[in-house]
């Protein structure tokens, strides 16, 4: 079924609109993807009820194209009036009030408001725990949000608690090549290097490499950032020359993307 084949005010010509937008952003076309977003959310503005569930959707759609844009007070806006909608129109423990809490608090915390985000993130997280079965992906970005968020306030206990929590939900939920863990691998090796625990960051480091290796072309930048955690750490260590090595392959990586 295509857009042009349904009424100009049927209702789900909002969502099919929304769904070609959808990939136009996973193809990186945001332009694209913005326009047809705005035109689905006009429309189910229009044809849907006020508190209706796929108006939330819409909403959100939305606001994380906002989001990634750094245009935060439109995110904001969007995603207060998403979870007002959210809260009246989906049980308690539905997976997506979850989700929409979690987006509203990553817009808080983009702009180091704090206070606002921490609130959001722990209900998000309290909500997945509920609604989600015990090794459910989603659970590990939560706990990885609500430790980034405690990370940047200097709590690292408490971050380092979150993270691994998150390490054995992704471990127990996905294959274990899954380039999906490289994030919450990524959280941990960063702050054990910022915290200068080298060798609680080297275990995490080597499986880090050896998967971004594995998910990405050989020349990749994504693999730079896993070279050079590593070869902090062995540097540290006074394992100099391996360290050495690993800058060395980054600094390659580098000189190739620049030339090209």
């Amino acid at each position: 079924m295509s857009k042009d084949s349904l009424p100009d005010n049927h209702p789900q010509k909002s969502s099919l609109l929304s769904n070609l937008a959808g990939l136009y952003e996973a193809l990186g076309q945001r332009s694209e993807a913005e326009s047809l977003y705005t035109e689905a959310l006009k429309r189910a503005r229009t044809t849907l009820p006020e508190n209706h569930p796929e108006r939330a959707t819409h909403l959100n759609n939305m606001a994380i194209i906002f989001k990634t844009q750094n245009r935060y007070k439109e995110a904001e806006a969007l995603l207060i009036e998403d979870l007002k909608i959210a809260r009246i129109s989906l049980p308690e423990n539905h997976p997506k009030r979850a989700s929409y809490i979690n987006n509203l608090a990553s817009v808080y915390k983009n702009q180091n408001r704090y206070k606002e985000a921490e609130p959001l993130f722990k209900e998000a997280l309290r909500k997945a725990r509920t609604s989600l079965p015990k090794y459910h992906p989603e659970k590990a970005t939560h706990s990885t949000n609500l430790g980034a968020l405690y990370e940047a306030q200097g709590k690292y206990s408490a971050a380092e608690s979150l993270y691994k929590e998150s390490l054995k939900v992704v471990r127990e939920s996905l294959p274990i090549n899954y380039p999906g863990l490289l994030n919450h691998l990524g959280h941990i090796v960063s702050l054990y290097l910022s915290l200068e625990r080298y060798t609680d960051a080297e275990p995490f480091s080597v499986q880090a490499l050896s998967l971004v290796r594995q998910s990405f072309p050989r020349n990749h930048p994504q693999i730079t950032i896993h070279l050079a955690n590593l070869a902090r750490v062995y540097e540290a260590k006074g394992r100099n020359l391996e360290a050495k090595r690993l800058f060395k392959e980054a600094q390659k990586i580098n000189r190739n993307v620049d030339q090209n």
